[in-house]
C-alpha cells in the first residue's frame, strides 16, 4: 500500500505451472498500466514443476533462481513511480531493465538464504553445508564458455553483415569453419 493514500500500489497474478497451450517459458506481462486512479496489474508466468497428489511442487535451484528473477520484474513494475509506461520497465534505461531481477536472483546464491529456502519437503532438513558451498562455488562454472559463444556469434554476425559478406552457402560454411575453432570450443 501507498503510505500517503493507503491505496494498493498494484496487483500481480502468479501463473506458475505448465498447462496445455501456455506460453513456453518464464516472463511477466503488464495487464493494466498504472494510472492516477489505480495501480498497475501484472502477471508472472513460469512453468515450474507441478505438485502431484503425493508431493508438493518440488523446485530445483534453477527454478528458484527463475522465480526470483521474474519476481524482480514484478517488483520493478509495481513499485516504480510514474503513470503508464513513462518510467517503467520497457521505457526505463536499457542497462537498468534487468537490475531489480538480478538483485533478487542473487539472493538465492547467498548461503543464509539457501539455508532457509532449501529444505527437504518431508523432514524440513536443510541442505548440508558442503552441498550449499559446492552450489555457490559452481555458480560461475561455464560462464566463460557462454561468453565465448556470444563473441563467436557476434563476430559471425559482423562478418555476414559486413562490407564483404559471404554470398553462398559454401562461403557461409567456410566462415563458420574458420571462426568457430578460433573463438569457441
Amino acid at each position: 500500500k501507498d503510505k500517503e493514500s493507503g491505496s494498493p500500489i498494484g496487483y500481480f497474478y502468479l501463473d506458475l505451472h505448465p498447462r496445455q497451450g501456455k506460453y513456453g517459458h518464464a516472463a511477466i506481462f503488464h495487464l493494466v498500466k498504472r494510472t492516477a486512479s489505480h495501480g498497475a496489474v501484472d502477471c508472472m508466468l513460469c512453468n515450474l514443476p507441478a505438485s502431484t497428489p503425493d508431493k508438493p511442487s518440488l523446485l530445483r535451484h534453477q527454478n528458484v533462481v527463475t522465480f526470483f528473477h521474474e519476481f524482480g520484474h514484478i517488483m520493478h513494475a509495481i513499485c516504480t513511480e510514474g503513470i503508464g509506461n513513462s518510467t517503467r520497465l520497457a521505457k526505463c534505461p536499457r542497462d537498468f531493465v534487468e537490475a531489480p531481477s538480478q538483485m533478487l536472483e542473487n539472493w538465492v546464491w547467498q548461503k543464509q538464504v539457501l539455508e532457509r529456502l532449501a529444505k527437504h519437503y518431508q523432514t524440513n532438513e536443510s541442505l548440508p553445508d558442503k552441498t550449499l558451498e559446492s552450489m555457490i562455488r559452481a555458480k560461475h562454472v561455464n560462464v566463460a564458455f557462454s561468453s565465448l559463444r556470444q563473441i563467436y556469434l557476434s563476430r559471425l554476425d559482423l562478418e555476414i553483415h559486413g562490407p564483404n559478406p559471404p554470398t553462398t552457402v559454401e562461403e557461409i560454411q567456410a566462415l563458420v569453419d574458420r571462426l568457430c575453432p578460433h573463438i569457441s570450443l
